[in-house]
């Protein structure tokens, strides 16, 4: 999907998925220490990674695209990605690729909400933990600086989940 010309037509780097254009984008990535991989502990592959340098929270909106959903619908995917409702020039807010056969429900809402909830978790590691630029070399010292950090975050966020009422 990633090599799939149409997926990328929507998106700022729309030639990305040309491998050479792919490579050099990662290899800055790799360089610039903006890089995460996520490595599967049993069989020690990569399974996914992301790029947090620059990151806007709101650019998964870039995937509320007709052809990125239209490649998840084939694969009976339901895409529970965030809607790009962006107003334009004129007043109206942009037209989604997601139908509302899909937010209708109420495990899209919540869907959302916990995105959100995570997305908070890495935002907080990167900034106030200090895991954007990680001080440690190989993978066991940084899964251990990793979980110490999500240890910590959870540690902050115990008041609040106290406080809640049940």
């Amino acid at each position: 999907m990633a090599a799939d010309r149409e997926v990328w037509a929507a998106h700022p780097a729309h030639d990305r998925w040309q491998e050479p254009v792919f490579r050099a984008f990662f290899a800055d990535a790799l360089a610039n220490e903006g890089a995460l991989v996520v490595i599967e502990k049993a069989t020690g592959e990569s399974v996914g990674s992301s790029r947090f340098q620059g990151y806007d929270p709101g650019a998964d909106k870039l995937f509320d695209a007709a052809p990125f959903v239209t490649e998840l619908k084939a694969r009976q995917i339901t895409p529970h990605i965030a809607i790009n409702g962006t107003v334009s020039k004129l007043g109206k807010p942009r037209k989604t690729a997601v139908d509302g056969r899909t937010t209708r429900h109420g495990g899209y809402a919540i869907s959302q909400r916990i995105r959100k909830r995570i997305e908070e978790a890495f935002g907080w590691a990167k900034t106030i933990g200090g895991i954007a630029k990680l001080k440690v070399r190989g993978l066991a010292r940084a899964d251990a600086a990793f979980t110490f950090r999500m240890i910590a975050y959870n540690l902050i966020r115990i008041p609040k989940l106290i406080a809640q009422p049940t």
